[in-house]
């Protein structure tokens, strides 16, 4: 495992990203993981059937394993795939970056040349996250705690972030470097939550097994994310349906709460649908959807099909 980093060219850090049809924001994320201060030892990028522009820049980009997907399995399939190419890689840590974030130069030795805060080698190390910055600002959503006895999530405090290193219990794939020992105990990603709570699922399998995550504020990440790819943002459609569906199902899997602690959560899901959804119907169907099939486990479903029953 990782100590301290002396000879870059043996980090063994493999990056995964995960792309759909952004060519130009893969092309910034590529671009800044040839560009950390320690050299990573692979960069796979997992094409989620991408159209042609995408993977024409893949042809030409030197220094990348590529695997083409045939059809969109969405963020967690894209991840599941990458994560178990990595561990063929023989990583001693995977560095798990959306398509639309751009790390700092230092971000990587930011958060591997901690010595004396974070003991490396320590079995139940598991997950080293950067802050992650969105429009110049710390996004604070992206790192937070849980409370399995009433569901809450909370995120870090902006306080926080002053802190060399903060313990954590859930982070989103936005930088989200983890021990491939911590991987092949637990398992990979679960490809079937498709899009969305996939990241908060694995985090919390990782606690649940004992692992610890944490926060290192120092290092960094620019997410690029646009506005109208937040949830508040309509038409209720794919990506608010994954979203309430796969995170009941997080909490069905890891909370503790009694039946009447669920009504947060709902109220929260009725609000996203009403925002979102502006009052029409076909929201409305697609939100009871949702809640009902957060009862079952995931069900793997391609994008075709989720996007054809949603038009």
């Amino acid at each position: 495992m990782i100590n301290h980093i002396e000879d870059s060219a043996s980090s063994g850090v493999v990056a995964v990203v995960v792309t759909h049809n952004r060519p130009a924001l893969l092309r910034a994320a590529v671009a800044a993981l040839k560009s950390q201060t320690i050299v990573l030892q692979d960069i796979v990028v997992v094409d989620n059937a991408s159209a042609a522009e995408t993977v024409l820049l893949l042809q030409q980009e030197p220094g990348l394993t590529v695997r083409r997907m045939e059809r969109n399995v969405g963020g967690s399939g894209g991840f599941a795939v990458g994560v178990e190419l990595a561990l063929n890689l023989q990583a001693d840590w995977i560095w798990l970056i959306d398509d639309d974030a751009v790390p700092y130069a230092n971000a990587l030795e930011n958060l591997l040349c901690h010595q004396g805060q974070v003991d490396y080698e320590a079995e139940d190390v598991a997950v080293l996250c950067p802050a992650v910055e969105e429009a110049g600002k710390l996004a604070l959503m992206h790192r937070r705690y849980f409370d399995p006895l009433t569901l809450r999530e909370t995120v870090v405090p902006l306080r926080k972030y002053t802190d060399t290193v903060v313990e954590i219990d859930s982070a989103s794939f936005v930088g989200f470097l983890v021990k491939s020992a911590a991987v092949r105990q637990v398992g990979l990603p679960d490809a079937r939550f498709f899009l969305g709570y996939d990241d908060i699922e694995f985090s919390l399998r990782l606690k649940q097994a004992g692992y610890r995550l944490f926060l290192l504020p120092a290092s960094s990440v620019d997410h690029r994310r646009t506005l109208g790819s937040q949830l508040r943002h309509g038409p209720f459609g794919v990506r608010h349906y994954y979203n309430l569906r796969n995170r009941f199902i997080v909490y069905r899997k890891f909370g503790h709460a009694l039946s009447w602690r669920w009504l947060f959560p709902l109220a929260q899901g009725i609000i996203l649908l009403l925002v979102a959804g502006r009052g029409r119907p076909t929201a409305f169907k697609w939100w009871w959807k949702a809640m009902s099939d957060a009862r079952t486990e995931p069900q793997a479903v391609t994008a075709q099909r989720t996007e054809r029953n949603f038009n």
